[in-house]
């Protein structure tokens, strides 16, 4: 379960969760992301009911939303609308240490958990990585978190995503696992 001042690690990336849904009541998520250098931009995407917002504490953020490119530095932000398709990336060298808020939270903390440690024990593509994920796995992340791709039509997404996601249930796969939740399978620091 996520708190303030968790901390949990993927391939590329740490996060430490500053206010979750739990301290927020569900309005926010807020924390805090360490990007190793020259690591490639995440997956553009869509969150059709939630605001994504970027402030750059150290290092440099490329961000794509709307189709306009731009790189911020220390102290710049953006602010993502709901519906707008976005990706980031780290456009330096140094390690990119920025804050991202969600509104409202929609449990992405269990999102942010579940996929970093698919991506730990090699389960889940991680950024760079060119072999496609799990179609079970990927719908079942999808549907639940409301975290939809880029460039794909939303509706074909959704009947899509939905029939696989039913289909990975069937054979055991799940859009959550406990043991990326649970301090004792977290990251130990």
């Amino acid at each position: 379960m996520a708190y303030a001042g968790k901390e949990i690690e993927s391939p590329s990336t740490r996060l430490v969760f500053k206010q979750t849904t739990s301290d927020t009541n569900g309005k926010l998520l807020q924390f805090e992301q360490f990007v190793r250098g020259n690591n490639p931009e995440v997956p553009e995407h869509i969150h059709p009911r939630q605001e994504e917002r970027f402030v750059v504490l150290s290092g440099r953020m490329g961000v794509r939303a709307a189709g306009k490119e731009q790189v911020l530095g220390p102290d710049e932000e953006i602010t993502v609308p709901p519906g707008t398709p976005h990706t980031f990336w780290n456009a330096g060298d140094e390690e990119l240490h920025h804050i991202v808020e969600l509104r409202p939270a929609k449990n992405m903390e269990t999102f942010f958990e579940t996929v970093f440690g698919l991506q730990r024990d090699g389960k889940f593509p991680a950024e760079g990585e060119r072999r496609p994920p799990n179609l079970f796995q990927g719908a079942l992340i999808v549907t639940e978190y409301e975290n939809y791709l880029a460039g794909i039509p939303m509706a074909i997404q959704k009947v899509l995503f939905r029939a696989l996601a039913f289909a990975g249930k069937l054979l055991g796969y799940r859009s959550s696992y406990p043991k990326y939740s649970d301090d004792k399978w977290g990251v130990a620091r």
